[in-house]
């Protein structure tokens, strides 16, 4: 595949498998959204996919703030759904890196992501099959530790002006919250809203959101005793989540032992 993008003419790289249904009309909506939106990089869209016995409809996040946060915690395209500007790719070093062989989409979007924007259209615009293999105990394991040193990097290029140490924290923070302390919680919180908002581009409504349930997710999972010690520092709530009922999030916080 690296060598049919490095060698592609056209403005868009669209993807495809072999064995997938492309409808008619994926190409047109795809291209004339991308026409439309030249803020936009690539997007996907929604997909019916082909299991053994059955169907589903798969959708994904549409807005790019959205799909920027899902690359935390799943993959917001469906790869043979992507339509790519060719001016993007050349922006990357590397195109799919065959090290992360079963999982090089989502390597590939965590990188993208870090300059370009993506969304995906609510419609569903292909056929995907869904193989045995992709569900099989050795290819989950493959991918399990793939993603984890994908996510690393995520963080990573979120935290790129910060030192090891942070971004290490900002990697617990998201996904090993247990390693952290309480102030190392509340020291990370402030580096990563700063990185959330150096993404003008996006919207940072959704990103102090996201931002906002995961502190509570994890400070409901400290000790009680040890949360109501750190009470004195939630004035600083108002200047981190400045657009929420802070003293809602005080009270399910400090004053909740649920």
């Amino acid at each position: 595949m690296n060598k049919a993008i490095a060698i592609a003419k056209g403005r868009y790289v669209a993807i495809a498998h072999a064995d997938d249904i492309n409808r008619y009309e994926r190409l047109s909506e795809q291209v004339h959204f991308l026409d439309q939106n030249p803020h936009i990089d690539l997007c996907g869209t929604s997909a019916k996919v082909l299991l053994i016995n059955t169907t589903e409809i798969r959708k994904s996040s549409t807005s790019s703030a959205d799909c920027y946060i899902s690359l935390f915690y799943g993959n917001p395209l469906i790869h043979p759904t992507v339509m790519i500007r060719k001016t993007t790719f050349e922006k990357l070093p590397h195109f799919y890196q065959t090290d992360y062989k079963a999982a090089e989409d989502y390597d590939l979007w965590v990188r993208l992501a870090d300059f370009s924007q993506m969304a995906n259209l609510d419609k569903v615009l292909i056929d995907y099959r869904m193989h045995e293999s992709s569900n099989s105990s050795l290819r989950k394991v493959e991918e399990q530790i793939l993603v984890k040193r994908i996510r690393l990097k995520l963080i990573k290029l979120l935290l790129k002006t910060e030192k090891r140490s942070t971004q290490l924290e900002g990697y617990h923070f998201f996904y090993l919250c247990n390693k952290l302390s309480l102030l190392a919680v509340w020291r990370i919180l402030f580096r990563i809203k700063k990185s959330f908002e150096a993404k003008t581009y996006l919207d940072l409504s959704l990103l102090h959101k996201f931002l906002e349930q995961r502190f509570i997710v994890i400070l409901k999972q400290k000790p009680y005793c040890l949360r109501l010690v750190h009470a004195p520092l939630t004035p600083l709530l108002f200047i981190v989540f400045p657009n929420i009922n802070a003293w809602q999030m005080i009270k399910t916080l400090f004053f909740s032992k649920s």
